[in-house]
């Protein structure tokens, strides 16, 4: 069984002198291994300050990526309204077009001719001839 014992700990009994102290410890030792460890309260400051320092770091590099991504968003934002006009430019342009107005009104048509009568044939189908 492994005891450790800590010279400056707060447990232990303050009016416990030095003395009585190694004597407990040469009694408990009976075979088994001792660790002795003297820590002070400025090793545990520092520790403790160590660690709120990292905690710290790694707290402003999360807030960090949140706001990047937020900036990202807003981008993607800006980037998504402008495709959304542009898709609504084009479905106005092409129903302009497809317009009834429009195509009787622009240059396609007047390469093709009129039929001069329509003659319709009946059989298993229905047929047109135009002359």
């Amino acid at each position: 069984m492994t005891n450790i014992y800590f010279k400056s700990s707060p447990i232990r009994n303050s009016f416990q002198s030095e003395r009585s102290f190694r004597q407990k410890k040469k009694s408990n030792n009976s075979g088994s291994e001792l660790l002795s460890f003297d820590i002070s309260p400025i090793y545990i400051m520092s520790f403790l300050m160590l660690a709120i320092a990292c905690l710290s770091v790694l707290y402003l590099i999360s807030f960090n990526q949140v706001a990047t991504k937020g900036y990202e968003l807003k981008r993607l934002e800006v980037s998504r309204q402008e495709l959304k006009q542009q898709s609504d430019l084009k479905t106005l342009y092409l129903a302009k077009v497809k317009s009834m107005d429009h195509i009787l009104a622009s240059n396609y048509l007047s390469p093709m001719r009129k039929p001069g009568s329509v003659e319709f044939v009946s059989a298993d189908s229905f047929l047109a001839k135009a002359d």
